[in-house]
C-alpha cells in the first residue's frame, strides 16, 4: 500500500463520499421522524407508543434500500474512476513512471474503497443511532449488527466490481459489468419479495434486516463470514490479474 497514493484518492473523492453520506443521513433521519407522522397508524398496528426499539424495527424495514442503493452508486463511480478512467486520462502512466508498482496501486485502490465504505457506515451508525435516541433507548448491538451486515455485503459487491475493472481496465465491457451486476442484484432482491427463489440469486438476499433489528436472525454472522471470504478472494484475484494486464498507457 502506498500512503501518498492513498492521500491522493482521498483528495480526489472526499466530496463524492460526503455527498452520498449526506444523502443516506437525510433519508435515515426522514425515516426516524416519519414515525411522528405515522404515530397513530403504528399504534393501531400494535406497535404501541413509539420507543427506541420500535423505531429501530420500523427503520429496518425501510433502511435496506438506502443502505444498498447509495453505497452502490458511490463505489461504482469510485472504482471506475480510479481503476478504469485513470488509464484513459494517462494518470496511470504518471503513477507507474513515478515508481509506484501495479500491485501497490491496486492494493491501495482496494483499501481506499474498503476504508471509505467503513467510514460511511460508521458515520451512519453513530449519527443514525443518536437520531434513534429521539424515541428513547434501544439495542445498540442490533443497530450495529444491521450496519455491519450492509457494510459487508456492499464490500462483497464492490469487490466484484473491482474484479471487473481490474480484468477489463479502460474497457466498455468492464464498465458495463461493473454497473449491470449490482443493479441485477438489487432487482433480484426486490423480486424476492414476490418469489423467494430470487433471494438465492442476489448477494443482498441473505440479510434479514427486520430479523437483525429484533435479534431473531441468529445466523447472520455466518452470512457475514461468507461476505468477508468472498471480498478477500475477489480482491486478491483482482490484484493478480491487474499485475499481468497489458494496459494501453
Amino acid at each position: 500500500m502506498n500512503m501518498t497514493l492513498f492521500k491522493y484518492f482521498i483528495r480526489k473523492n472526499w466530496l463524492l463520499w460526503t455527498a452520498f453520506v449526506t444523502l443516506m443521513l437525510v433519508e435515515i433521519m426522514a425515516y426516524i421522524f416519519l414515525m411522528e407522522v405515522m404515530h397513530e397508524m403504528l399504534y393501531n398496528m400494535g406497535f404501541g407508543s413509539p420507543t427506541g426499539d420500535s423505531a429501530l424495527f420500523f427503520i429496518a424495514g425501510l433502511y435496506p434500500m438506502a443502505a444498498v442503493l447509495f453505497p452502490m452508486v458511490y463505489f461504482i463511480f469510485v472504482i471506475h474512476k480510479i481503476m478504469s478512467r485513470s488509464v484513459d486520462n494517462s494518470s496511470m502512466a504518471a503513477f507507474l513512471s513515478s515508481g509506484i508498482k501495479r500491485n501497490h496501486y491496486t492494493i491501495t485502490a482496494g483499501v481506499f474503497v474498503a476504508i471509505s465504505l467503513v467510514a460511511m457506515f460508521t458515520v451512519i451508525f453513530v449519527v443514525g443511532g443518536l437520531g434513534l435516541l429521539f424515541w428513547g433507548s434501544f439495542n445498540w448491538l442490533y443497530w450495529l449488527n444491521l450496519n455491519v451486515s450492509f457494510l459487508l455485503v456492499n464490500l462483497a459487491v464492490a469487490s466484484l466490481c473491482f474484479l471487473f475493472s481490474s480484468t477489463f481496465p479502460a474497457s466498455k465491457l468492464g464498465l458495463a459489468l461493473t454497473i449491470v451486476f449490482p443493479i441485477l442484484f438489487l432487482i433480484f432482491n426486490m423480486l424476492a419479495e414476490y418469489a423467494d427463489f430470487f433471494r438465492f440469486m442476489t448477494a443482498y438476499g441473505w440479510i434479514d434486516a427486520p430479523g437483525i433489528a429484533l435479534g431473531t436472525f441468529n445466523l447472520w454472522w455466518v452470512a457475514m463470514l461468507v461476505y468477508i471470504c468472498v471480498s478477500t478472494i475477489l480482491v486478491t484475484i483482482s490484484v493478480l490479474l491487474y499485475r499481468r494486464k497489458q494496459l494501453s498507457i
